[in-house]
């Protein structure tokens, strides 16, 4: 269902920015500030689930802002991309 797909769009983000998390060499206790940036498809689904994202990645503030044109990110879904930018809080 649409439902589900929104879901599961969101647990492709999360495990993205976990990833991100882990590049950066954060501890899994850091507390984050989160910017993801979502193409057109992508966007309500990631405001509708903000605040489970938000939990999961220990994200103190999360942003989501349309994904920039000619911008290639990453794969989310089953057809539309993101990018994401995390900062230890107060970085």
């Amino acid at each position: 269902t649409a439902e589900l797909a929104r879901e599961g769009l969101a647990r492709d983000t999360i495990r993205w920015i976990q990833q991100a998390r882990k590049d950066a060499g954060f501890e899994v206790s850091d507390r984050i500030d989160l910017v993801i940036a979502a193409a057109e498809a992508a966007l309500a689904a990631l405001k509708e689930h903000r605040d489970v994202i938000a939990a999961e990645t220990l994200a103190l503030h999360c942003d989501i802002v349309p994904l920039e044109s000619g911008v290639s990110g990453l794969a989310v879904g089953d057809d539309s991309q993101i990018t994401v930018k995390v900062s230890l809080r107060g970085s």
